[in-house]
């Protein structure tokens, strides 16, 4: 998903080889918002655990096919800085701990629908590994939860 990269001295920033998506649908009637939030495990490679690794989820803005306008729209508004120079982009940065991080939200009344949060052409899943993990093919869970009601940024 993030490609094959040579061990390094330094930080190795990698950006997503192929679209993500991320699909949220509430139809409830009750319409109460939401909270969308991803929970990132350590990556592994057999008995091998490469701790410190993050990604990053740039702010998109999500697609519907329900309803339209902007007023009616979840927001995902993360305010850190890309792994990259050149992405001006603020975001989400998800750390290996099992932390669940707000990724985006629908105020009450909002967020009704189908929504889908595209990563992909300059908005792409970014992945940070810091420097001395040993090499192999690592791999990680990531887990979304959407709950009702939402808080604020």
């Amino acid at each position: 998903y993030f490609g094959i990269h040579q061990q390094s001295d330094f930080d190795i920033d990698a950006k997503a080889e192929d679209m993500a998506a991320i699909k949220v649908t509430e139809f409830s009637g009750e319409k109460p918002g939401w909270v969308l939030k991803v929970t990132l495990d350590k990556f592994t490679s057999g008995s091998d655990t490469a701790e410190g690794l993050q990604l990053f989820y740039p702010n998109v803005v999500p697609k519907t096919s329900v309803v339209s306008g902007k007023p009616y729209a979840p927001v995902s508004k993360g305010t850190d800085d890309s792994f990259f120079s050149d992405v001006t982009n603020k975001g989400t940065i998800v750390n290996d701990d099992k932390t669940n991080i707000k990724l985006a939200e629908a105020a009450e009344g909002h967020g009704y629908g189908d929504w889908e949060f595209l990563y992909s052409g300059d908005n792409v899943v970014q992945l940070k590994i810091p420097t001395g993990k040993k090499v192999g093919n690592y791999k990680a869970v990531l887990t979304y939860t959407v709950e009702d009601g939402p808080t604020s940024f």
